[in-house]
């Protein structure tokens, strides 16, 4: 009787470690996108061009995305399971819009001699650097399609595994990652000039902080349930492999130019 107590006591307290796991991983997104995006609003004295409408409604679909996801951990956690599948059924909808708009700001922004806040330049390339060609500002337009595909087919992955609960909360919380990349980079950007590191070492740091942020959920599993969940190792392996043959492949190919060309018409 007392080791089938024990066990459930021990099973209690992996799922309310769980429970805040994924509430925190929610709340650490939605400070991290003010870290990165809030320093280029507040002071515009580095910026190219004030953010438009365009880029403001996305922004605030990105946010809704960010604030529904907390609200559904939290609800799991308080065993309002009924009214987080009720709930979810506004998912599909804002990431629908998320992704549109953020086709749209990609297709406005793509033959901009910068970005509006200036911190994705600042970051990419050496002060100097002569501007990108037609071609490269059409083959760039890759990056930015590439978060929004891992975006939809995450939220998607999650839609269809919504029965799955371990699967599927794992699925929505890499949903966050796309947008963890985004953060990361406009955060760097700002950084440049402002701390006594160079442009390639916060460049480089941005790289290893995307990359270890995919890999989070797997280093819980481990220290909270002994064991890594397939799917905290496969999304992320599939995500990174899927961005880099996207941009070095498809990116520089024919077809990849073909199609970023139609897009772009």
């Amino acid at each position: 009787v007392c080791t089938r107590e024990g066990r459930r006591g021990s099973a209690r307290r992996r799922v309310t470690t769980g429970h805040r796991f994924y509430i925190g991983f929610g709340v650490f997104v939605i400070l991290l996108s003010f870290a990165g995006f809030a320093p280029s609003l507040i002071d515009q004295s580095r910026r190219f061009a004030p953010p438009t409408p365009l880029h403001l409604v996305h922004g605030a679909t990105a946010l809704a995305w960010l604030l529904l996801y907390v609200t559904q951990a939290l609800l799991v956690a308080r065993r309002r399971v009924g009214l987080h599948r009720r709930l979810g059924w506004a998912g599909p909808v804002i990431a629908a819009l998320l992704v549109l708009y953020g086709y749209y700001t990609t297709i406005d922004g793509a033959f901009r001699v910068s970005d509006l806040s200036g911190d994705v330049t600042r970051l990419a390339l050496e002060p100097g650097t002569p501007p990108l060609t037609d071609a490269e500002n059409i083959a760039g337009i890759w990056g930015p399609l590439g978060i929004l595909i891992n975006f939809s087919l995450l939220v998607a992955a999650g839609i269809v595994f919504r029965h799955r609960a371990e699967l599927h909360k794992r699925l929505m919380a890499f949903s966050l990652t796309p947008l963890v990349f985004e953060s990361l980079m406009h955060l760097s950007g700002t950084l440049v000039d402002r701390v006594p590191l160079s442009r390639a070492a916060l460049f480089n740091g941005w790289l290893i902080a995307v990359v270890a942020v995919h890999f989070i959920p797997a280093v819980h599993d481990k220290l909270t349930r002994g064991r890594i969940h397939p799917a905290s190792i496969w999304v992320p392996l599939l995500s990174i492999v899927g961005f880099v043959v996207l941009n070095a492949v498809v990116a520089q190919s024919s077809l990849g130019f073909k199609v970023a060309s139609w897009l772009l018409r």
